[in-house]
């Protein structure tokens, strides 16, 4: 039985899950005499050892003190492939002929990966600045739902959606918020708990050409009332399980409550369709006449930090630019 399984038996979760060990007996490599020892210093002498022990770990390293030294890497193959193990291997190589090579360099500056990968992270991963309109997210998501409707596009606690559902939803909300006067760049704070409201609300947001507000409803009352006064948004998305508290902790914007049967309804007037500019353009219940046109070059979703206080500052913030959003992935 190894420790991680008796921990996670304790309830104490995984500690870690990997182990480095170094086996540094005073062996002679001939006669088995501690090194240095003359032939008849009566000490005992180990003629043969044998040793034979069982991977606890998903990945760990043994380092074996010899006249060169040695290291032997094992894993458990229900957890890493071959593949894996060999450019953990090769990251390790890597490491060690850094520091032979160059004692001095900073721990902080052994490169691990490989020239490659190592491009790939810095360049391809972090995005760039000349992101074309086409790689704005809503559009490389719509393609993805025009590829693969039917496979699962979120997981969440309360359910599951495909993506043709996920994109279905989340039109006939982007269309609803048009109509609530949601345009370009103009803020919406998304309070919801973490299940299939919270992505679809965010993605709604985009759609409509709005700047999502992600409020964590758990966040202190006085937090969540600064983050809506300072981002000043056009409504607040919330559920019916805490519609109540952020309503009063707003003070002033209009929630919208995303679970409520009577939004429900109607929400299902609306068209799952994909939304084009000219659906942007519609007078809204105000009266005014609003067109959300989403060009890549605007923010999608403004952020704050916090102090130790927990009372968020403005001087903290930033706004998440489209073209951003695009090389995170998901909203």
């Amino acid at each position: 039985m190894g420790l991680a399984e008796i921990q996670r038996w304790a309830g104490s979760g995984e500690l870690f899950d990997t182990a480095m060990v170094s086996e540094n007996y005073p062996l002679n490599s001939s006669r088995g005499r501690p090194p240095g020892a003359a032939a008849d210093a009566g000490l005992p002498t180990v003629l043969k050892v044998h040793s034979k022990d069982q991977m606890h770990y998903p990945l760990g390293l043994l380092a074996l003190p010899r006249e060169t030294l040695r290291f032997s890497l094992g894993y458990l193959p229900q957890v890493f492939d071959a593949r894996r193990v060999r450019a953990v291997v090769a990251a390790f190589r890597r490491a060690l002929r850094t520091i032979l090579d160059s004692p001095q360099t900073r721990v902080g500056a052994v490169t691990l990966l490989d020239p490659e990968v190592r491009g790939t992270v810095l360049e391809k991963w972090s995005g760039s600045d000349d992101v074309r309109p086409a790689e704005r997210f809503t559009d490389l998501f719509e393609e993805q739902v025009a590829r693969t409707p039917a496979k699962t596009a979120l997981i969440a606690p309360d359910g599951r959606l495909t993506y043709a559902e996920l994109d279905a939803a989340a039109n006939r909300l982007a269309r609803r918020l048009v109509e609530l006067g949601v345009g370009p760049e103009r803020p919406v704070a998304v309070a919801v708990p973490r299940r299939t409201e919270l992505v679809v609300g965010m993605l709604a947001v985009l759609k409509a050409g709005g700047a999502y507000v992600p409020i964590d409803p758990e966040y202190p009352p006085d937090r969540v009332r600064y983050m809506i006064e300072d981002s000043d948004p056009a409504l607040v998305l919330t559920t019916s399980d805490v519609d109540a508290r952020i309503r009063e902790e707003s003070g002033g914007p209009l929630t919208f409550v995303m679970d409520d049967p009577g939004t429900g309804r109607s929400l299902a007037r609306h068209s799952g369709i994909g939304l084009t500019d000219a659906d942007r353009s519609v007078r809204c219940c105000r009266g005014i006449r609003r067109t959300s046109s989403t060009r890549p070059a605007r923010r999608a979703a403004p952020r704050a930090s916090s102090s130790s206080t927990g009372r968020c500052r403005r001087s903290s913030g930033t706004a998440v630019p489209r073209r951003r959003r695009t090389s995170r992935g998901c909203p």
